[in-house]
């Protein structure tokens, strides 16, 4: 989980495109075009990989808690977007491998989004199960859930309406990882004391 969180602020870092433009969208083609192959896979990879740990972390975990009574619903379905996640950052990988930022995009975004209503869902199953020392761990769950859901709402701000500056995008995908780190490290002293 932590090295997720290390590659969520990379890809927001990516965001701000510190070595150069790797795309650009041409109105008249309404069309994403690629200027600079090998950096825009270098702009990509670390959200892409970034969905894959923390959704791989996220469906080892759930099942390890799983013996928490209550709320067994909403921990499944929580699961099932995390596989869609996954499924979502395939996509984004597919789109590296054609050369088509389009997929890319779509998988990064809907994926983060899957990831974080995933997160949610299992965080507040837990949280119907929980008691005392072990409710932290669910209600990061639930924080980092939120924040994934959060994150589709940037984009329309940051690209659309133009309404955040950019550096923004960076603060977002910061936070998202810092919490993925503690929910980590959380997660891992339960563990070892017992949920």
């Amino acid at each position: 989980m932590a090295l997720g969180g290390a590659l969520w602020y990379l890809y927001g870092l990516s965001l701000m495109e510190p070595m150069g433009a790797a795309v650009v969208w041409r109105e008249e083609l309404r069309y994403t075009q690629i200027l600079q192959t090998g950096l825009w896979v270098l702009y990509s990879l670390p959200g892409i990989l970034a969905v894959v740990l923390t959704a791989g972390a996220g469906l080892v975990a759930l099942p390890a808690w799983a013996s928490a009574a209550g709320g067994r619903w909403l921990r499944q379905a929580g699961r099932a977007l995390l596989v869609a996640a996954l499924g979502f950052a395939a996509l984004a990988v597919l789109g590296l491998a054609v050369r088509l930022d389009a997929p890319v995009t779509g998988g990064l975004s809907f994926g983060t989004v899957a990831l974080g209503t995933g997160m949610l869902l299992g965080g507040l199953g837990l949280r119907r199960a929980a008691t005392g020392q072990q409710g932290t761990v669910p209600a990061l769950m639930i924080a980092v859930g939120l924040l994934g859901v959060l994150s589709l709402l940037m984009w329309p701000l940051l690209y659309a309406l133009r309404l955040l500056p950019v550096y923004m995008a960076l603060i977002v995908y910061a936070v998202f990882g810092l919490s993925w780190a503690v929910l980590g490290l959380r997660a891992r002293d339960v563990a070892e004391t017992g949920l």
